[in-house]
């Protein structure tokens, strides 16, 4: 069962009241209380963007990637800064694909060493976050 906190107050699927506290957005935990919904971000060059979110999607192992074109990334590289123009993904799913993820994004990247990090989703709208999980737990 899938818990999730309203506000103050933790709640869970089969609790419906919730009094004052609006819920139209929730904390989302499992029931281990550990953060469940994720975006992954990794950079890559254009060229390669659509691919990467295309075949991300199709396996899914995320509801959605949005590519953020025009990133200009100034980074530490073989002893020397650089600088290259880039897109962000940005990549909605759920923790425990994260490694898959991270796979596909390993197979189909051109960087010796992409970018991979993980920030855990600590709020968000309770329809987007079961759009979310219903599209990735497909698999």
């Amino acid at each position: 069962m899938l818990e999730y906190q309203i506000g103050d107050s933790m709640r869970n699927d089969e609790d419906r009241t919730v009094g004052h506290v609006s819920n139209s957005s929730v904390r989302n935990r499992d029931v281990t209380g550990h953060l469940d919904y994720v975006i992954a971000f990794t950079t890559c060059a254009e060229t390669e963007a659509e691919r990467i979110a295309r075949t991300l999607v199709e396996n899914k192992t995320c509801a959605c990637v949005n590519i953020i074109k025009g990133v200009t990334s100034i980074y530490y590289w073989e002893d020397r800064v650089q600088s290259d123009s880039e897109c962000i993904l940005m990549i909605k799913t759920v923790s425990s694909l994260t490694g898959r993820v991270y796979q596909i994004i390993r197979e189909h990247h051109s960087y010796q060493v992409p970018e991979f990090v993980v920030l855990s989703i600590v709020d968000g709208a309770r329809d987007y976050l079961a759009w979310i999980d219903a599209t990735c737990r497909q698999t």
